[in-house]
């Protein structure tokens, strides 16, 4: 898991990314 994809998943809620 990258912090890129922490940082995407929390400005787009609806969006699946673990």
């Amino acid at each position: 898991m990258s912090q890129n994809t922490l940082k995407v998943h929390d400005l787009n809620e609806d969006a699946e990314f673990d």
